[in-house]
Formats: structure tokens, sequence, C-alpha cells
């Protein structure tokens, strides 16, 4: 095969990438790792954050209550996300069709 058609294989390109970054050792993979670690807590810390409030707010409330409260919360912030995001565009109305 010509070097330029090696270049231009996707397999071939899939192989390079592997065995560039293994070159790189196991310094590379703990950096990868740290980064990967990092990424993880930040995404799933507020979940279980949020788990532990339900779970106490559940204990001292009726969860018909905390429901409600989540659902009035959940609403608001999806109003206010749309009103943000509307009332951003210039020239458009709130409502739709053309501005005056």
């Amino acid at each position: 095969m010509a070097i330029g058609a090696v270049l231009r294989n996707r397999n071939a390109s899939l192989y390079r990438g592997a065995v560039v970054v293994s070159s790189f050792g196991s310094g590379a993979m703990l950096l990868i790792a740290g980064i990967t670690g990092t990424v993880q807590l930040i995404m799933y810390a507020p979940n279980a954050l949020t788990q532990a409030l339900g779970a106490a707010l559940v204990a001292v409330v009726d969860f018909r209550v905390a429901l409600g409260v989540v659902g009035v919360l959940g609403l608001g912030a999806a109003g206010r996300a749309a009103w943000t995001v509307l009332g951003s565009r210039k020239g458009r109305s709130l409502v739709g069709g053309a501005s005056s």
C-alpha cells in the first residue's frame, strides 16, 4: 500500500492513535484516570447530594408536600429558562409571530 492510502484508511488511523497513546506509557494513563475521576465527580456529586437531601426531607415532611414543592420549583425553573431563551431573541415576540 502507498503511504497516502494508509494515512486515509480509518482502521490504520485508529491503530496509529492507539500506538501513539500507548507509547506515552503509564503517565498518560494516570493523567486520563485523573481527568476521568474529576469529571465523574463533577457530574455525579450533585445527584448524590440531591438524593440525600430528598431522603432527609421525606423523613421530616410528607412526601406529597415535597413532591408539590419540587413540581412548583421545576415549573418555575422551566418558565424562567423559556423566558430567558425567548426574551434574549431581539426582534421577536415572546408569544410568537411578528413583533411590532
